[in-house]
C-alpha cells in the first residue's frame, strides 16, 4: 500500500509538472478523476482563494500571515488592555485627588477662625499704620465712639422706616443720610488710625447742611427744651445724637493733642458736629409729625420752673 501510495504521488507530481510546463491550468487526478488546479493557475490568479487547494503556492505565506496576524492582534489587545488600565488608574487617582481637595476645602470652611490673637492681652493694640498704643489712648476712645455711633445709626435707620414710609418725601432724606453716614464713619476710623490721608468729609459738609436746613424748615421754631421720648424712632435718633456728640468730643481732643494729620482729623470732627445737628432735627421731625405726647417743654424764667404742656389730641401736621 505504501508503494502504491508513493507511486500514485509520484505520478500526480509528474502530471502536475508536465501540466505546468505546458501552461495548463488543470489536470485530471488519476485516482479520483477530478480536475485539479495547477500551481500555474494559482499564480495566474495572484492570490489564495482560501479553499486549501493541493498545489496552492500561497499556503505557507498564508499560514505565516495568519500567525503574524494572531501575534499582531495579541499585541493590540495587550496595548488596549494597558491603555484601559492606565485610564482607569488616572480616573481613580483623579477621584481620590478631588476627594482630598474637597475634604481639605471642607476642613478649611469648617476650620474655626481665630478672631483672637492674644496680642492685646497686655492692654495694647496696633493701629493700621503700625503704631502700638494703649487701649485707653484717646485714639482708641475716639475710634470706639465712632464704631458705636455706626451701630446706633443703623438702629435708628431701621426704626425710622415705618413712619417715613407714610411720608415718602422724608425717606431719602433721613434713612439715606443715616446709611451714607455709616459708610463715611468707616473712612473716619481709618483716618483716626493714621492709614488714610485724603478724605471726602469737606465736600460732604455742604450737602449735609442743605439736608439739615430742609428738615428744619418744615418744623416750628425751636423755643423749648426737647424731651427724648414718645416714638422709638425719636428715641433711636436721640440716642445716636448723644453718641455722636461724645465721639465729636473725643475727636476734638485728639486734634488738640496729636500733631499728625490734623487737617483730616479736623474734618472728621466737623462732620460729626453737623451729623449730630442733623440727628437732632430728624428726631424733632419724627416727634412733630407722629407723636401724640408733648416732647418739647417750655421754661418759665420768672417762676424758674418748667411748664409741661397737655397731650396733643391729634398728631401735628
Amino acid at each position: 500500500e505504501k508503494r502504491l501510495c508513493m507511486s500514485t504521488t509520484i505520478e500526480i507530481e509528474e502530471l502536475h509538472r508536465v501540466a505546468c510546463e505546458r501552461g495548463d491550468e488543470l489536470y485530471v487526478d488519476p485516482n479520483s478523476g477530478l480536475s485539479v488546479f495547477t500551481e500555474y493557475a494559482h499564480k495566474a490568479r495572484g492570490y489564495c482563494c482560501g479553499s486549501g487547494c493541493r498545489h496552492c503556492p500561497y499556503r505557507d505565506s498564508q499560514r505565516t500571515r495568519a500567525q503574524l496576524s494572531t501575534k499582531r492582534n495579541f499585541r493590540e489587545v495587550c496595548v488596549w488592555l494597558m491603555t484601559f488600565v492606565v485610564a482607569i488608574w488616572h480616573l481613580l487617582s483623579g477621584l481620590v485627588l478631588f476627594d482630598r481637595r474637597k475634604h481639605k476645602n471642607a476642613e478649611r470652611q469648617h476650620k474655626k477662625s481665630k478672631l483672637y490673637t492674644r496680642g492685646g492681652d497686655a492692654g495694647y493694640t496696633r493701629l493700621l499704620a503700625g503704631a502700638r498704643i494703649a487701649k485707653y489712648d484717646v485714639v482708641v476712645e475716639a475710634m470706639g465712639d465712632i464704631d458705636e455711633l455706626s451701630t446706633k445709626l443703623g438702629f435708628a435707620a431701621f426704626h425710622c422706616q415705618p413712619w417715613l414710609l407714610r411720608r415718602g418725601k422724608w425717606r431719602s432724606l433721613v434713612v439715606d443720610r443715616l446709611h451714607t453716614s455709616q459708610e463715611m464713619l468707616l473712612e473716619a476710623g481709618a483716618i483716626l488710625a493714621g492709614n488714610v490721608t485724603g478724605n471726602r468729609f469737606a465736600s460732604t459738609l455742604a450737602t449735609l447742611e442743605t439736608e439739615l436746613d430742609t428738615l428744619d424748615a418744615a418744623l416750628p421754631k425751636l423755643r423749648n427744651f426737647v424731651l427724648p421720648r414718645a416714638l422709638i424712632s425719636t428715641l433711636a435718633l436721640h440716642e445716636a445724637r448723644v453718641v455722636c456728640r461724645r465721639a465729636e468730643r473725643h475727636v476734638w481732643k485728639l486734634v488738640h493733642e496729636e500733631a499728625s494729620e490734623v487737617d483730616a482729623t479736623t474734618q472728621v470732627a466737623i462732620f460729626l458736629n453737623r451729623l449730630s445737628d442733623f440727628l437732632f432735627v430728624a428726631a424733632r421731625t419724627a416727634a412733630h409729625f407722629h407723636s401724640r405726647q408733648p416732647t418739647e417743654l417750655s421754661y418759665d424764667v420768672k417762676k424758674s420752673r418748667i411748664l409741661i404742656p397737655s397731650p396733643l389730641s391729634e398728631p401735628a401736621d
